[in-house]
C-alpha cells in the first residue's frame, strides 16, 4: 500500500470518526451542557464543553463556551469572554444570539458604534427574540452615543413590554439631553417610588448630576452608596473622576487607591489613574495604567507607547478634565 493511499485512508477515517462522534456525543453534550447552565453550573458545563473534539467545535459551541465563562466572573464577564463570542459571530454572523452577545461584549468595552451597528443588526434577524433585552442595549448605547430621539425611541419600545423603573430613569435622562430641560428630578422621584433597587436608582441619578456638572449633588449621593456599598470599587471611581475634573488631586489619588484595591480590573479605575498620572506629569505610569486599561477594555492589540499616543487615544477623557 502507497504512502498515499494510506494518508487518504486515514483521512476517510478522521471523517468517519468525526461524523460518528458528532451523531453520537455532540447532541447530549449539548443537552447536558444546557440543564448545567439553567441549574447555574457554569464550571461544569464549561468543562463538559472541554470534551468536545476540535473538529466538532462550532459556532455554537463558541458561543455557549463565552456564555460559560462571562457566567463565573459576572464582574469582568465581556473582558475573558470575547475571544469566544467573536469566534462564534465569524462562524455565523448572521444568528440572533451570536450578533446579540457580541454586540453585549463590545458594549462592555466601550467600543460604541460597533455594538450599537450589531445590536440595529440584531433587531432585524429572522430569529430575534429577545426584544426587550435588546431594546434595553439600545437605549444605553444611544444615550452614550448622544443619539436621543433614538434613545427615546427604544425606551418607550421597551416600556411597552414591560415597565421598570431603570427605563423610567433613562426615560428622564434622554428627555433632559434632547430639549435641554432639567427632568432629570421629576423622573429620578417617580423611578426611586416605584423600586426595590434604590442603589442602582441613586447610581444613574449620581451619573448624570456628573454630566451637568452638578458635583456637590453627585458626591453626596456617591457618599451615601459608600457607607450602603463600601466594597463597590465602582463608587470610588466616580467620585475619584469628580475630584480630577475639580483638579483636587491628592482626594481623586485615595479614592483611586481604594478603588484599585477593592478591584483592581475596574476598568473606570484604571483609565482615571492613567488620567491621574497624566495630570501630574508621571508619563511612564499614566501608559502602563493606560495599556492595563486597554488589556481588558478591547478586542484589539493596543497599546499607546508615548505622549502623544495618549493624547490621541484619550482626547476626550483630558478635554473632560479641561486640562
Amino acid at each position: 500500500m502507497n504512502r498515499c493511499m494510506i494518508f487518504f485512508l486515514t483521512i476517510t477515517i478522521l471523517l468517519l470518526c468525526s461524523c460518528c462522534y458528532s451523531k453520537s456525543k455532540i447532541n447530549q453534550i449539548y443537552s447536558e451542557m444546557y440543564i448545567l447552565e439553567e441549574n447555574g453550573e457554569y464550571q461544569k458545563a464549561q468543562e463538559l464543553l472541554d470534551s468536545v473534539p476540535r473538529f466538532n467545535r462550532d459556532w455554537n459551541y463558541y458561543l455557549n463556551y463565552g456564555l460559560c465563562v462571562r457566567n463565573q466572573d459576572p464582574e469582568f464577564w465581556s473582558g475573558v469572554s470575547t475571544k469566544y463570542f467573536l469566534k462564534a459571530y465569524n462562524l455565523n454572523p448572521d444568528n440572533f444570539e451570536t450578533t446579540y452577545f457580541f454586540a453585549q461584549t463590545n458594549r462592555y468595552m466601550e467600543i460604541n458604534n460597533a455594538a450599537y451597528d450589531l445590536f440595529i443588526k440584531a433587531e432585524k434577524l429572522p430569529d430575534c427574540y429577545n426584544y426587550f433585552s435588546l431594546y434595553y442595549e439600545l437605549s444605553d448605547i444611544c444615550l452614550k452615543l448622544g443619539k436621543n430621539d433614538e434613545a427615546l425611541n427604544f425606551i418607550q419600545k421597551a416600556l411597552d413590554i414591560e415597565s421598570t423603573s431603570y427605563l423610567i430613569m433613562m426615560k428622564g435622562i434622554a428627555i433632559s439631553r434632547k430639549d435641554s430641560c432639567d427632568y432629570l428630578d421629576e423622573y429620578f422621584n417617580i423611578a426611586n417610588a416605584i423600586t426595590d433597587d434604590k442603589v442602582l436608582m441613586n447610581h444613574l441619578y449620581a451619573k448624570e448630576n456628573v454630566l451637568l456638572k452638578k458635583y456637590d449633588k453627585a458626591l453626596a449621593v456617591y457618599s451615601d452608596l459608600i457607607k450602603i456599598n463600601p466594597n463597590c470599587s465602582t463608587y470610588f471611581s466616580e467620585v475619584a473622576k469628580i475630584y480630577l475634573i475639580q483638579k483636587k488631586y491628592d482626594l481623586a489619588y485615595e479614592y483611586l487607591k481604594t478603588a484599585y484595591k477593592l478591584n483592581w480590573n475596574d476598568k473606570e479605575c484604571l483609565k482615571n489613574l492613567s488620567l491621574y498620572f497624566y495630570c501630574q506629569g508621571k508619563i511612564e505610569e499614566c501608559l502602563n495604567n493606560a495599556n492595563a486599561y486597554f488589556k481588558i477594555n478591547t478586542i484589539m492589540n493596543i497599546e499607546v507607547n508615548s505622549e502623544d499616543e495618549y493624547i490621541e487615544r484619550f482626547k476626550d477623557d483630558i478635554r473632560e478634565l479641561s486640562l
